[in-house]
C-alpha cells in the first residue's frame, strides 16, 4: 500500500476544539479544555471502538483498545463541520494511519503472510488473522477460501458476514462474522477481489435512511491501500479496486485538498 505517512506526518485543528498529530507510528492530541495531551501508541492498540461514526454526519468518539481489549484512551474527533458531505476527515486520518501501521506496506501483497489482531467481538471474543487465515473463538476461515462477504450495517452495529459458498441457500448462514473497522474492511476487499474479482457486497442498506453501505467503503477505505507506488500495480485486481474507491471521492489526500 502507498501510505502517506510513511515520509510525514498530519496535523488537523478543530477551532479551540482540539488538535492532534499523526504519524505512522502514533497520534499526539491536545484537548481544548486544559486538559493534558493524550499520545497513543499504534504499537500497543489492538483495536478501536468508533461511536456514532457510522450513524450519523459527526461529532465522533474514538476509543483505543489494549491488545486485551481494554481501554486505553478515548477522543473526541470532528465535532465541526468541514464543507464535505460526509463530516469524516479528522477521524479518517486517524484510522488510516492506523491501518497502514498494522497492514505494511507490503499490503495487499502480504494477505498470507499478514499477522495482526483484527477486533472483538462478543461472539468471537479476539479475532486474529495469521498465515492467511482468520481466526475467532469459535469459527476460522481461510482467505483463499472467501467467496462472499455481505456488508450487514446498521449504523451502531455494522457487521461483515464471511462466507466460502458462492450462493447462500435457504440455510445460509456465514462461516465467520467480523465488526467492520480499518482493518477487517481492507483486508476483506483485497481477498475478495483476489479470489473472485469483484469485492464485498455493500448493497444493503441500514434500513433508515441508507439504500446501501456505501457509507462504509467511504469511511474505511482509501485507493491507496491497493497502490504499491503512485498508479503502480502488482495485480490486475488491485487496479480494479483502486478504481472502484477512489470513484467514490473520499480519499484522505482528496479531503485533505492535496
Amino acid at each position: 500500500m502507498r501510505s502517506i505517512f510513511d515520509d510525514r506526518q498530519v496535523s488537523i485543528k478543530c477551532d479551540d476544539k482540539y488538535s492532534y498529530t499523526v504519524t505512522k507510528d502514533g497520534l499526539a492530541y491536545v484537548p481544548g479544555n486544559g486538559k493534558p495531551e493524550v499520545k497513543v501508541l499504534f504499537s500497543e492498540v489492538g483495536s478501536t471502538f468508533l461511536l456514532n461514526y457510522c450513524s450519523s454526519n459527526g461529532p465522533y468518539e474514538i476509543t483505543f483498545k489494549d491488545n486485551d481489549g481494554h481501554n486505553l484512551v478515548s477522543i473526541d474527533t470532528d465535532l465541526k463541520y468541514r464543507g464535505f458531505g460526509h463530516n469524516i476527515l479528522d477521524t479518517k486520518v486517524i484510522i488510516l494511519a492506523l491501518a497502514a501501521n498494522k497492514l505494511t506496506t507490503e499490503f495487499p501483497n502480504n494477505l498470507d503472510t499478514l499477522n495482526t489482531k483484527l477486533g472483538f467481538s462478543l461472539k468471537e471474543k479476539k479475532i486474529t488473522i495469521a498465515n492467511g487465515v482468520i481466526s475467532g473463538a469459535k469459527h476460522q476461515v481461510k482467505l483463499s477460501d472467501i467467496r462472499r462477504v455481505q456488508c450487514v450495517a446498521g449504523g451502531a452495529l455494522n457487521n461483515l458476514f464471511v462466507f466460502t459458498k458462492e450462493k447462500g441457500g435457504f440455510f445460509d448462514r456465514a462461516d465467520i462474522v467480523v465488526p467492520v473497522n480499518e482493518l477487517t474492511v481492507p483486508i476483506l476487499e483485497a481477498a475478495m477481489r483476489r479470489n473472485t474479482g469483484h469485492g464485498i457486497d455493500f448493497s444493503r442498506g441500514n434500513g433508515f435512511d441508507q439504500p446501501n453501505s456505501n457509507f462504509i467503503i467511504i469511511r474505511y477505505l482509501d485507493s491507496s491501500f491497493f497502490e504499491t507506488a503512485p498508479g503502480v500495480f502488482k495485480e490486475d485486481w488491485q487496479k480494479d479496486a483502486y478504481e472502484f474507491v477512489k470513484s467514490f471521492g473520499y480519499d484522505l489526500q482528496t479531503m485533505l485538498g492535496e
